[in-house]
């Protein structure tokens, strides 16, 4: 035994032969010279190192914490900006829908005046080739978009249940420093 409390244990540590004689006997710490007494470890050693402990476990629960809300910022921050691009895209296609409606209404115009006039049939069979290419656009448009929403939503998602994770495993880690303190102090 090196003489060291384990933690955990009560019991005073077995006392150590000092300067060659065997350890004094319960009870006869006055027979022990004062010099022998001091050189002793004593309970004020402990609990200095016990606050030095303290103090050392409640500076890295402090850097962890700022590094976990620093982390946490960034992937709010990016969380934003990818909301801010989600509602580019949304707007986006909101317009270009309002356009193809439009086109659409403008198509229909055509087509009317086609059975009015024969003439112009191979003109309005070409804007009739342009509304389906257009159609096939928009759909592919739309189903990008939709994809991209997709993907925004899953990654949103995944953000936030790594948050939630690192909210969780911080405060599991910082209950388990509250505990490893709560056991040195006993």
């Amino acid at each position: 035994s090196s003489g060291q409390p384990r933690p955990g244990h009560r019991h005073a540590p077995r006392p150590r032969e000092v300067g060659g004689r065997p350890p004094p006997q319960r009870g006869s710490h006055r027979a022990m010279p004062a010099k022998e007494r001091a050189s002793r470890p004593g309970l004020g050693q402990y609990q200095d190192l016990i606050k030095q402990k303290e103090a050392e476990i409640q500076n890295l629960n402090e850097q962890r914490f700022v590094e976990m809300e620093q982390g946490l910022a960034a992937k709010e921050e990016e969380l934003e900006i990818l909301k801010a691009k989600f509602a580019r895209l949304q707007d986006d296609f909101r317009y270009n829908l309002q356009i193809v409606e439009e086109r659409d209404g403008e198509i229909q115009s055509l087509e009317e005046t086609l059975a009015e006039k024969d003439a112009e049939a191979e003109r309005l069979k070409a804007v009739g080739e342009d509304y389906v290419s257009l159609r096939e656009k928009l759909e592919t448009s739309q189903k990008q978009c939709e994809a991209q929403r997709i993907s925004q939503d899953e990654e949103a998602k995944a953000h936030k249940e790594e948050l939630e994770s690192i909210r969780a495993d911080w405060r599991r880690q910082v209950a388990d420093k509250d505990h490893q303190l709560e056991q040195l102090r006993r």
